[in-house]
């Protein structure tokens, strides 16, 4: 005797499996608008300008994106590490919302605004 069944059971009688829950695609983060004073972008600027001539400066634009941001990278979609901590692997997103990040052209854009407009004011009189 077999426990196998040969014949199909009728539609009636077969077992139904639940539908495949399919976990919806990652999504970029998207998280707020940076904002940036007058003073912290030229605070930014010179630590910028002093990575090429001092060795013990410390660069403050992000190595994935170059940007500047305050939270994870929004560039990166995971890292891999070794089990010494050693950075083996970064996967990027293919698009990603570059909005929260601030550049290093706003940033000098910002001072230069600032430095014409204080110009103007002295003009004035």
């Amino acid at each position: 005797m077999s426990f196998f069944r040969r014949t199909p059971l009728p539609p009636a009688l077969q077992p139904s499996l639940p539908p495949l829950a399919v976990p919806p695609p990652p999504v970029p983060p998207t998280p707020d608008v940076p904002g940036l004073s007058l003073q912290a972008a030229r605070t930014i600027l010179k630590q910028i300008e002093q990575v090429g001539v001092d060795p013990y400066a410390v660069d403050p634009r992000c190595t994935h994106c170059r940007g500047l941001h305050d939270k994870a990278c929004p560039r990166v979609r995971s890292m891999e590490f070794s089990p010494a901590g050693q950075l083996i692997g970064v996967v990027f997103w293919k698009s990603w919302n570059s909005d929260d990040v601030l550049w290093p052209e706003q940033v000098v854009e910002i001072v230069m605004k600032a430095e014409q407009d204080e110009l103007d004011l002295k003009a004035k009189g």
